[in-house]
């Protein structure tokens, strides 16, 4: 998984984009399976994990809850608030901001669009409620305390070409990115975030010419970070892909996802 890192300004920038092959690219035929019966039988719940968007979730995922770590975590679903709120079982703070990157195009690129007008998506018929009319500008910001909750707003957005999760690590009061992205003014990513602070955007693509992405922002150098991190994944991804089409039981195939996701190496260095 090459991330390109750069500077912008004082933040530095990590960013990875799928190109033609996914990060992992040998299957389990329990994830190949086109006759899934419904989500009890099935790793979406505990990984977001489906037979389009494949074990990679997984490998996404648990990058971003890594990076995350020691942080308080706030979550906007961009698009689905209102789904991401019904599988939470509980409504976010009201915010009229969120991050926007365009998966659209050419293996191995992305358009970053930054902060635009929020906006949550509803059913047209039967005709939307009061609640969702009011939601249609606006997106919910939700604090996670558990990477199931990551996945729970993860699967939210996957309805679409393509889902997106703006994700902020918090390493202090969160009032100040709560009141930039409920503002009437656009915000900056360099006054949301603070010295220990980070930013991490998940795409997923989900139709043909739709790219997968990682987008990180923070003021410290990430490579310290994100250097252990993705050799932890590699190595769990080439261990997963030598024993992937032996993986032909549910319960084996979230075991082995369980380490893509969360490799003993992240333990070992926390």
């Amino acid at each position: 998984m090459p991330f390109e890192v750069s500077q912008v300004g004082k933040l530095t920038r990590g960013l990875f984009v799928s190109r033609e092959q996914r990060p992992v690219q040998v299957n389990s035929p329990v994830v190949l399976d086109a006759d899934w019966e419904d989500d009890l039988h099935t790793p979406c719940p505990e990984f977001a994990v489906n037979n389009n968007n494949r074990e990679e979730v997984a490998v996404y995922l648990g990058l971003a809850w890594r990076l995350l770590r020691g942080r308080r975590v706030f979550a906007i679903g961009t698009g689905y608030s209102l789904d991401a709120e019904r599988r939470l079982r509980r409504v976010g703070g009201v915010v009229r901001w969120e991050y926007s990157v365009n998966p659209a195009g050419q293996p191995g690129e992305v358009e970053e669009r930054g902060f635009v007008k929020a906006h949550s998506s509803a059913q047209i018929m039967p005709r939307p409620t009061a609640y969702q009319q009011h939601m249609h500008d606006r997106a919910e910001l939700f604090e996670l305390h558990s990477f199931v909750e990551l996945v729970s707003v993860a699967r939210a957005v996957l309805g679409d070409a393509y889902g997106e999760l703006n994700l902020f690590g918090v390493s202090g009061d969160p009032d100040v990115l709560f009141r930039s992205l409920a503002g009437e003014s656009r915000p900056a990513m360099t006054s949301i975030l603070a010295a220990n602070d980070i930013f991490v955007d998940v795409i997923l693509g989900v139709d043909l010419g739709y790219n997968d992405a990682l987008l990180v922002y923070t003021y410290a150098p990430i490579e310290d970070a994100l250097t252990p991190a993705l050799s932890a994944r590699e190595s769990a991804i080439t261990t997963y892909e030598r024993a992937a089409p032996f993986v032909s039981t549910l319960e084996g195939l979230l075991a082995a996802l369980q380490e893509l996701a969360h490799p003993i190496a992240d333990q070992d260095a926390a």
